[in-house]
Formats: C-alpha cells, sequence, structure tokens
C-alpha cells in the first residue's frame, strides 16, 4: 500500500512496505525512516487519563508565531459528593502559569443518573457550573438539582 502526501506534509499514515539501499546510505534512510515513525506515532491524541499530568497528543500553533506548537497536557480529578446548592473546591496542583483547552467530564448523582459537566438543566437552578482558577477546580452544584455523588473531570492545558 502506498500513501500518496504533498513532500513535508505530515499524517499519521505509516507504509508497511520501504525498499532499503543495500550501500552506505542504508544509515541516512533509516534515520529518515526513524523520523517519519516517530511522527505518525506522535502525531495523535494519547488515549491516557491519569492522576499525574501526561502529555495529550494535541498540539497548539502559537497565535504569534506558527513555528511554534505548544504541546498539551492532561489530568484528571476526581470529585467528591457534592450537595444542592454547594461547591466543592479542588485543588488542581498544576505548578506553573498555564492556559485551559479542555475542561469536562461526568457526575452520577442520587436522582440516580449521569450527567455531563457542564450541565445545564431545564430549571434554572438545575445545573452544575464547573470554573478553573490558578490554584483550584470549583464544581458548583446549584440548588435546584439533585446531590452529586461522585464524578471525574478532566482539564487539559497549556503553559503558558
Amino acid at each position: 500500500m502506498t500513501a500518496f502526501s504533498p513532500p513535508g506534509a505530515m499524517n499519521s499514515f505509516v507504509s508497511t512496505t520501504r525498499e532499503f539501499p543495500r550501500d552506505e546510505s542504508l544509515i541516512e534512510t533509516l534515520e529518515h525512516t526513524y523520523t517519519e515513525v516517530a511522527q505518525a506515532v506522535n502525531f495523535r491524541e494519547i488515549g491516557t487519563y491519569a492522576y499525574a499530568e501526561v502529555v495529550t497528543g494535541k498540539s497548539y500553533q502559537d497565535p504569534n508565531d506558527a513555528n511554534i506548537v505548544n504541546l498539551s497536557f492532561r489530568q484528571i480529578y476526581t470529585i467528591p459528593a457534592i450537595s444542592q446548592g454547594t461547591t466543592a473546591i479542588i485543588a488542581h496542583g498544576i505548578p506553573s502559569t498555564f492556559f485551559p483547552t479542555l475542561i469536562i467530564g461526568t457526575c452520577s448523582t442520587d436522582r440516580p443518573d449521569f450527567r455531563p459537566l457542564p450541565y445545564v438543566g431545564p430549571w434554572g437552578t438545575d445545573l452544575i457550573a464547573v470554573r478553573v482558577d490558578a490554584t483550584n477546580i470549583y464544581v458548583i452544584n446549584g440548588a435546584g438539582g439533585p446531590n452529586i455523588v461522585s464524578g471525574i473531570l478532566t482539564l487539559e492545558y497549556l503553559y503558558t
């Protein structure tokens, strides 16, 4: 199978066959092949969700310089039980200046049901809001919804 793409384009396809030279250019070809394989493997989202910081595999171009690419990082957090009308504060422990790129999660309630985070129900106070600042994650359970039993929150971010 052969894949065609413009010269210099990065894609995540790795050819299953390759002709190797039988002379001194073998090292150069192997080095080039290794680079292609590493780029193809790294050019995808990494499916590791952990309580420790991991690289997501996502990259973001710097808005001021297209030659600079920033890697994003991910951590997950356990959401504790939260009564109606109260807020849980979770220290995220990210040690540096950062910018969130994704804040998402799910929780179970005593209804019982499962809800996405953030959540907005049909009534104004049936909501679960999520907010992040420099040190904490705030999960706000509205007064009109059920109690939250537990949950999990994913935070992805760039260092700035």
